[in-house]
């Protein structure tokens, strides 16, 4: 082999190696958690000028909100479908075709199994500056609070499930507005430019 062929070879050896590098595709794992941020910020955002989110005590645009990482507290009995899946009234669910009350089903029964395999979300940074993170400070001097002082609008939610064909999607979150707290379920479609609210639907304990 002539030193001409050599430097051929190797010039080829080397843009092989370049061009795989760079068409790497993303893991599973990294694009879950691109999905799940996409589908979260559409929900937060969405909770800052929903009426239906609000307590009769306050039933103002929310100017900011606060988002925790820390999976909803759930007592001592396991999270499961059913739960997600009960409406505050059924007449919501007129608003869902029967293949979405059926991918909305799938959906549900996936955050149950992304919950009992605990694949929760730790990294998750919002990109609308009205959603803040309720940090472990933030917490800690929350917690300093008289009761009735402390922050009312702290969401937290569960990892989205996906339905099989993976273009809807069921957010489960909680948050507290009294001693009783709340929660709130929405369910989201994948369109071309980003995920769209189908259903959005709040049960208030009293």
């Amino acid at each position: 082999m002539t030193w001409k062929w050599f430097l051929v070879l190797a010039s080829s050896l080397f843009w092989t190696t370049f061009l795989a590098a760079q068409e790497i595709p993303k893991s599973k794992a990294d694009e879950d958690k691109t999905q799940d941020a996409a589908v979260l910020e559409v929900v937060l955002v969405d909770l800052l000028s929903n009426p239906d989110s609000m307590s009769g005590w306050n039933k103002e645009t929310k100017k900011e909100i606060y988002f925790s990482t820390d999976v909803p507290s759930h007592g001592t009995q396991a999270l499961e479908a059913a739960e997600i899946l009960r409406p505050s009234d059924d007449k919501k669910l007129e608003k869902l075709s029967a293949d979405q009350l059926v991918s909305r089903r799938e959906a549900a029964e996936h955050l149950v199994q992304r919950v009992g395999n605990k694949d929760v979300f730790k990294d998750f940074v919002p990109r609308d500056k009205r959603v803040r993170m309720y940090s472990k400070e933030e917490r800690e001097k929350d917690e300093q609070r008289d009761f009735f002082n402390r922050l009312n609008d702290v969401f937290s939610a569960y990892s989205p499930g996906y339905s099989r064909n993976r273009e809807l999607a069921i957010v489960h979150l909680s948050f507290r507005w009294s001693i009783h707290g709340a929660v709130g379920t929405y369910v989201l479609t994948k369109k071309k430019d980003g995920w769209i609210i189908l259903l959005s639907d709040f049960i208030f304990f009293l």
